[in-house]
C-alpha cells in the first residue's frame, strides 16, 4: 500500500484536528558525518507537532479524542509523573476544547512551580497526586465518579493515550514519514555502487539500504502505530524502540498487542 492509499484510508477515520501536520523531517548530516560508514540520519521532528509545546502524544489524541466519543464529555481525566509531557498535552487538549481537566500523578515534583509540573496548573487542570503508579488507575476511576456526581461526564484518557484508537496517530505519520522519503528508502545515503556491479546480484541480495527507525518506547502506542503502519504499506523496515524505564520484553508485549487491537 503506497502512503497516499494509507492516508486515504485513515483519512475515513474520525478524528479531532489537534497537531500542526505533517511535521518536517530535518537531515541531520553533523551527526551522521560523526558515525562511520556511509549513512545518513534524518529526524523526525515531532516535537514541532504544536499543541502544548508539542510532542508525540499529539498525534495520538487526535484520535483518542474523536468527535463522538467527546459528545456530552465535560472533562479529560488522565494520569503520568509529575512532569509528564502526556499530562501537559492533555491538559492542553482539554483547554482546546473547553473541557475541564483532571490529572492523577504519581509523586509530588520536587519543585512544582517548574517544567511541566508548572504547566498542568498553567493550563488550568486540578491535579490529583497518588503515592505510586499502581494507584493511578483506581484514581482516576475515583475521578470520574467524583464528575459524574457533580452532573459532569468525564472521558478517562489511558497513560499516555497508548490505545489502539492512539496508535492510528502513529500510523499516520509511519505514511508520512514513508512519503518525505520518497517511496520506499529511507534516511539512508546509497554506499558507493562496488567495483562488480556488474554482476547481477544473488538471490535475496539487497538491493537498497536498510531502513532504520529508532523511536522512545515506554507504554508501546507510537511503536505499535509505526508497527502497524509500516506494516500496511508492506515498508521493510527494522523498527527500534528505546525504553527509559520498563524491560524490553513488556514494551514489545504492549506495543505488539496494541498494534494488534488497532488492526
Amino acid at each position: 500500500m503506497s502512503p497516499e492509499a494509507a492516508l486515504a484510508r485513515l483519512a475515513s477515520i474520525a478524528r479531532t484536528p489537534l497537531a500542526a501536520l505533517p511535521t518536517p523531517l530535518l537531515p541531520a548530516p553533523t551527526l551522521a558525518a560523526s558515525l562511520r560508514g556511509d549513512v545518513g540520519i534524518s529526524i523526525k521532528a515531532d516535537a514541532w507537532t504544536g499543541l502544548g509545546l508539542g510532542g508525540n502524544k499529539v498525534r495520538k489524541l487526535e484520535y483518542e479524542l474523536d468527535p463522538a466519543r467527546l459528545r456530552g464529555v465535560t472533562h479529560l481525566v488522565t494520569a503520568g509523573g509529575p512532569h509528564s509531557n502526556h499530562c501537559r498535552v492533555t491538559a492542553a487538549a482539554a483547554a482546546r476544547l473547553g473541557l475541564g481537566c483532571t490529572l492523577v500523578v504519581n509523586g509530588e515534583p520536587a519543585d512544582a512551580g517548574r517544567g511541566n509540573a508548572l504547566l498542568h496548573r498553567l493550563l488550568g487542570a486540578r491535579v490529583v497526586t497518588v503515592a505510586g503508579r499502581a494507584a493511578r488507575e483506581a484514581a482516576m476511576d475515583e475521578e470520574a465518579s467524583r464528575i459524574a456526581g457533580g452532573g459532569g461526564r468525564a472521558l478517562v484518557v489511558p497513560v499516555g493515550a497508548s490505545t489502539a484508537r492512539g496508535a492510528l496517530g502513529y500510523v499516520r505519520a509511519a505514511a508520512e514519514m514513508r512519503g518525505q522519503l520518497g517511496g520506499d528508502h529511507g534516511p539512508v545515503r546509497r554506499a558507493s555502487p562496488p567495483a562488480t556491479r556488474d554482476v547481477p546480484p544473488g538471490p535475496g541480495a539487497r538491493t537498497e539500504p536498510p531502513v532504520w527507525i529508532f523511536t522512545s518506547a515506554s507504554s508501546g502506542g507510537t511503536l505499535a502505530g509505526l508497527i502497524l503502519g509500516c506494516a500496511l504499506m508492506g515498508w521493510r523496515v527494522q523498527l527500534v524502540g528505546v525504553s527509559p524505564d520498563d524491560p524490553a520484553g513488556t514494551v514489545r508485549g504492549a506495543a505488539t498487542e496494541i498494534a494488534l487491537a488497532a488492526a
